[in-house]
């Protein structure tokens, strides 16, 4: 039994792999969204910006050579004069993205104050009245709390993955903001399994006493914490070990210590 030419299942390869790249744009995208939505309010920085901008623009790309590939898959034999043209149509949309997504990616590292990627960490912990508090889990295929480059995976370590435009988009208090929470002075909202956790200085914990919020940055006080930035390292440590504590009294130091920093034998100088 002879099989029709435009039935052949190669041409319909070709289909799927157009329609894999588009899905695959799209997908990344959205999902650059939920990372700057959940669980808290949006926070966009440039690079974020430009990331999604650029997702956008390839998935346009993909969808419009799609388009003109279903044409030329299924109308094959009524379209013979318009071959070069739908050729075309395909091509120069991907090439245009290609570029784009170059032309990006260059002004991204020369516009950039780390003029490229980079790689930080810092480890945290964040303490109420006594009680350590665990930030909300990350859910869906993301596995992390926040951006691209700014975000957590449930291991209790700020993670700086990306180019960093500005050192204030990669602040502490921009860090608590990106992942659904809040840190200004003398103010703490922190998203838990539980929900929000909110504290005030001059709020009572149970025991009845005023609780103050301080921040400790390696052991020592830190004043204008929420414009703190992490030591630019990978590894922790030597990597900064903070302490949010909301309790009564106000330390100029404290005995909490990271655990990464208690694993590897390292204690406050």
């Amino acid at each position: 039994m002879n099989r029709k030419r435009g039935a052949r299942p190669e041409r319909y390869i070709i289909y799927i792999l157009f329609l894999f790249l588009a899905i695959s744009a799209a997908s990344a995208h959205g999902g650059e969204e939920e990372e700057t939505t959940a669980p808290g309010q949006p926070f966009y920085t440039d690079a974020t910006y430009l990331n999604s901008l650029t997702m956008k623009v390839l998935a346009i790309a993909a969808a419009i050579a799609i388009v003109f590939v279903v044409i030329a898959i299924n109308y094959e034999q009524q379209i013979q004069q318009f071959k070069k043209p739908i050729f075309l149509a395909i091509i120069i949309p991907l090439i245009l993205a290609s570029l784009f997504l170059v032309g990006t990616t260059l002004y991204t590292n020369i516009a950039s104050m780390t003029r490229g990627p980079v790689h930080w960490h810092a480890d945290y912990e964040v303490w109420a009245c006594g009680q350590k508090l665990d930030l909300v889990d990350p859910k869906g295929m993301s596995n992390r709390i926040g951006t691209s480059t700014f975000h957590e995976h449930g291991d209790d370590r700020i993670h700086v993955e990306g180019v960093v435009y500005r050192l204030q988009d990669v602040s502490l208090g921009k860090y608590v903001k990106t992942i659904g929470g809040e840190l200004s002075k003398d103010h703490l909202s922190y998203p838990t399994e539980q929900g929000v956790m909110a504290y005030h200085t001059g709020d009572k914990c149970p025991d009845n006493k005023q609780g103050i919020l301080k921040v400790y940055v390696n052991g020592k006080k830190k004043e204008n914490y929420s414009h703190y930035v992490i030591t630019p390292v990978a590894y922790v440590p030597p990597g900064d070990c903070i302490i949010i504590d909301f309790s009564p009294g106000d330390s100029e130091t404290t005995d909490k210590i990271c655990s990464s920093w208690k694993a590897k034998g390292w204690a406050y100088k």
